[in-house]
């Protein structure tokens, strides 16, 4: 097989556009070929969301491929599907998405940018306690040291010694 000549570096950026997708517009997306396998569970999730008149918030991230005036979806090929579902069900519906723009990348610094875009961490429960701590009262209280009662709450104690 040859190999792919690239540069090592991504010396590229990106602009940040808002864009409205709706029947026409959905039209200049374009897919990776090599994308994460789709998973209808998600695409079905997310498309809930957009029924519900909510939305998922997260950007886009795609390759202009400025001499076909097309979009290349690198990141974010769950909300693709859902959103081109969604347009297919009413023609009448849109959605104002923010687009992380990258500007004629190759197929292998699309491949970095998508790793790049992945590489972050989920959010563990720990991560989401330390966020909303400060909106709990009962951790609230436990740290200013206060006697803090749940409720008629019943409480079971397991003894590591017993099988009751």
């Amino acid at each position: 097989m040859p190999q792919e000549e690239f540069d090592e570096r991504i010396n590229v950026g990106y602009t940040i556009e808002s864009i409205t997708l709706n029947k026409e517009t959905i039209k200049k997306l374009r897919i990776m070929t090599d994308r994460r396998k789709i998973t209808s569970a998600h695409v079905n999730h997310l498309l809930g969301i957009l029924k519900e008149g909510t939305h998922f918030d997260s950007p886009f991230v795609v390759n202009l491929l400025t001499e076909k005036n097309v979009r290349k979806v690198i990141d974010g090929n769950h909300r693709f599907e859902a959103v081109k579902e969604w347009i297919a069900e009413n023609e009448d519906n849109s959605i104002n998405v923010v687009f992380c723009t990258y500007k004629d990348l190759s197929v292998h610094q699309e491949r970095e940018v998508y790793t790049k875009w992945n590489s972050g961490r989920k959010q563990s429960s720990d991560d989401f306690i330390q966020l909303y701590a400060k909106t709990i009262p009962m951790l609230q209280a436990i740290k200013d040291g206060d006697n803090y009662r749940i409720g008629d709450v019943p409480v079971k104690i397991y003894s590591l010694n017993t099988r009751d």
